[in-house]
């Protein structure tokens, strides 16, 4: 989904992160480190499967893979931080809402998810956090229908023009609803 709003792929931000992962985050966890380095590894070959009309663009960034008819994302349990980095993810402009677990226990919040949030480039964004849920919430019936009430009201502004949906993820809405976090 991060792809597809726009952002780009940032080779420095992940091959630097790898040959000195302290130096960007204080002692991040080695299980971390190790997920995020496999793909360094890897480069040359990922580099490959991407192809030329990705790669060469000439400057520090990726070009984008996105297409004209993709106007709103919603990333659910993101990452990608390292790949993308600060300046990949400052690539998307277009409305984003993120959708994230309190207690995931595979994508690192900090590290991740709230890193991800706040190099966006868009200038409208929402982080809506899942309170006490993990990475799997999605097997729980009850944040389900919840996704689906966020999706919903969030593709309804931005693919359907329904402006007063907006109402529905706002940050007043939520207020009401201690299950969730929400950044704007």
């Amino acid at each position: 989904a991060l792809w597809l709003s726009g952002a780009r792929v940032y080779p420095e931000s992940l091959l630097g992160f790898c040959r000195d992962p302290g130096a960007q985050f204080a002692s991040p966890p080695d299980w971390y480190v190790e997920y995020i380095c496999n793909l360094a590894l890897e480069w040359p070959a990922f580099e490959a499967a991407a192809g030329e009309k990705y790669t060469q663009s000439g400057g520090d960034l990726w070009n984008p893979m996105t297409a004209p008819g993709i106007i709103a994302a919603m990333p659910m349990a993101p990452d990608g931080a390292r790949l993308f980095g600060d300046l990949g993810l400052a690539a998307v402009k277009m409305p984003v809402m993120m959708i994230a677990a309190s207690e995931d226990e595979m994508i690192m919040g900090d590290l991740e998810t709230r890193f991800i949030f706040e190099h966006l480039g868009s200038t409208e964004k929402t982080l809506v956090t899942f309170m006490d849920q993990s990475h799997m919430m999605i097997d729980d019936p009850l944040p389900r229908s919840w996704m689906r009430h966020f999706s919903a009201a969030f593709f309804g502004v931005h693919l359907q023009g329904q402006s007063d949906y907006a109402r529905y993820y706002s940050a007043g809405y939520l207020s009401d609803h201690p299950e969730f976090s929400i950044l704007p």
